[in-house]
């Protein structure tokens, strides 16, 4: 399996993608069972710790609610917990988009234009073309190739 990047979804169903990750994850915060794999998220991406319910301890140690966490990390936990759907990641930070690209191994995403990507970062990902030719990178270098030469 392979984190997917879509390049195109101009003709993807509007169902099928999720655009606004505050408001999705926002909306299914009282739902959502928060795993060990959500925890990870959280700490590395917002630099806070899961308390309880819908408690997290920010960086500065102040106790909020966990609909405070970051675009970016909301992004990411909305990859992993909508595996069908494809999340529009234009809001995410790169550290967001690193984390994914480093830890996911499915997932569908979309970047309308792709930040620096370190060779550290990009491995087993999927790249869809516009005409919907997959194209699977081993690593960072080969993603770079192929959307230069896109």
């Amino acid at each position: 399996m392979a984190l997917n990047i879509i390049e195109n979804i101009s003709n993807i169903s509007s169902g099928s993608i999720i655009y606004k990750n505050d408001l999705i994850f926002n909306k299914y915060k009282d739902r959502i069972e928060i795993s060990s794999d959500i925890k990870q998220i959280i700490k590395h991406i917002d630099n806070a710790d899961y308390i309880s319910g819908t408690s997290i301890q920010t960086r500065y140690e102040e106790v909020v609610d966990i609909s405070k966490l970051s675009t970016g990390c909301k992004t990411v936990i909305n990859v992993l917990l909508f595996p069908n759907k494809i999340v529009n990641c234009i809001e995410a930070g790169s550290n967001a988009i690193e984390f994914m690209f480093k830890y996911f191994h499915t997932g569908n995403i979309h970047i309308p234009f792709i930040p620096v990507i370190s060779s550290i970062y990009a491995t087993d990902i999927d790249y869809k073309t516009s005409d919907g030719a997959v194209i699977h990178c081993e690593n960072s270098d080969r993603l770079l190739e192929v959307i230069s030469n896109g």
